[in-house]
C-alpha cells in the first residue's frame, strides 16, 4: 500500500514538473515574440534596435525642472536637485553633454498658423540660460539649449544622430515618423509649460543637434 502511494505521489510531482517546465517554455517563447514584435524592421529589413535603446536612455536619463509662472528664476530646491542630477554622472567618471528644452508658461498653439509672442520665446530663453548657469556652476559647460517656444516639432526631427543609428541611416520615412512619435511622447511625459527638461546626451554624439546633419 505504501509502494503504491509513494508511487502515485511521484508520478504526481514528475507531471507537475513537466507542466511548470512547458509552461515556463511557453512563457519565454511569447516574451521573445512580444520583445521582436517591439522593434519592428523598415523595408530594408534593418532593425534600427540602437535607435530604441537610445531612446530608453533618453527617457530613464531625462529630468524636469519646474519654474514659477513668469519666472525664469530656478526655485532654490529644484536648482540642488538638477545639480546633484548632474555631479552623479560626473561621481560616475562620464563627462556628461546635456541637452536642455524649455517651455514658457504656454503650450505651443495647435494653428499651424498661430505661434506664442515674444515674451513666451523669450521667457523660455532666459530659462534656458538659467539652467546653464546653474550646471556651470558644478562643471558642465556641454550644454545645448533648445527653445520649445518658438517652432513645434523640430526637436525630434534634430534630436537623432548617425552615431545613434549604428545600423545606418533611416531612409524609410515610416521610421522617422515613429521616432519623432517616441520623442514626442518623452517630451510631453516629461515637459510642458513652467518647465525645461534635461537630458544626457549619448557619449559618443559629438554634432550638434542644430547643426544640420
Amino acid at each position: 500500500m505504501k509502494l503504491i502511494l509513494t508511487s502515485v505521489i511521484a508520478s504526481s510531482l514528475l507531471l507537475s514538473a513537466i507542466a511548470y517546465a512547458l509552461e515556463d517554455s511557453k512563457k519565454m517563447e511569447e516574451m521573445k515574440k512580444s520583445d521582436s514584435a517591439a522593434v519592428a524592421p523598415n523595408r530594408d529589413g534593418y532593425i534600427f534596435e540602437s535607435w530604441v535603446v537610445y531612446l530608453d536612455q533618453v527617457d530613464r536619463h531625462a529630468s524636469t525642472v519646474y519654474f514659477d509662472n513668469k519666472s525664469a528664476m530656478i526655485p532654490s530646491i529644484e536648482k540642488m536637485r538638477i545639480q546633484d542630477w548632474a555631479n552623479a554622472y560626473k561621481n560616475s567618471n562620464m563627462t556628461p553633454k546635456v541637452v536642455v528644452a524649455s517651455w514658457s508658461d504656454k503650450d505651443y498653439p495647435s494653428s499651424p498658423n498661430a505661434e506664442l509672442d515674444q515674451g513666451d520665446k523669450s521667457l523660455a530663453d532666459m530659462r534656458n540660460q538659467s539652467i546653464k548657469d546653474a550646471l556651470k556652476e558644478v562643471g558642465i559647460t556641454s550644454v545645448e539649449t533648445f527653445n520649445m517656444a518658438v517652432r513645434p516639432n523640430w526637436f525630434q526631427r534634430t534630436f537623432a544622430s548617425d552615431s545613434a543609428q549604428i545600423k545606418g541611416e533611416a531612409k524609410d520615412r515610416n521610421w522617422d515618423n515613429k521616432n519623432e512619435e517616441r520623442m514626442a511622447a518623452i517630451l510631453k511625459r516629461r515637459g510642458g509649460p513652467s518647465s525645461s527638461v534635461l537630458i544626457l546626451r549619448p557619449l559618443n554624439d559629438r554634432g550638434s543637434l542644430t547643426g544640420g546633419r
